[in-house]
């Protein structure tokens, strides 16, 4: 009797054990099958990440040249007021020449 037993524990075992391997091979298929689908999308995935570092460069360079164009206005808007203050000084000057002319024909 005790040969039967111990027979039927090595059968029950040998059974779990198979039921397992079986499951084991389950997951393994769908583990297999999940990967394939990620290595398909991968490619379209980097492709993506690329567009988007070209855009974030593309922005970047855009905020550069709109601080570019900010510091260029501004130079150019303080050449046109010294600019216009040199003009007004030679004016000045002309303007108290010809006074002082004109004062010099008054008085002679």
């Amino acid at each position: 009797m005790l040969r039967v037993h111990q027979f039927f524990l090595k059968g029950t075992s040998l059974a779990q054990l198979a039921e397992e391997y079986d499951l084991v091979k389950v997951n393994i298929a769908t583990i297999h099958t999940a990967l394939q689908q990620k290595e398909l999308v991968l490619p379209e995935m980097k492709q993506t990440v690329r567009d988007a570092e070209k855009k974030v460069l593309a922005v970047e360079a855009g905020a550069q040249l709109e601080q570019t164009l900010i510091k260029v206005e501004g130079e150019a808007a303080w050449r046109m007021v010294i600019n216009k203050e040199k003009v007004r000084y030679r004016l000045d000057r002309v303007r108290v020449m010809v006074e002082g002319r004109e004062g010099e024909e008054r008085r002679g």
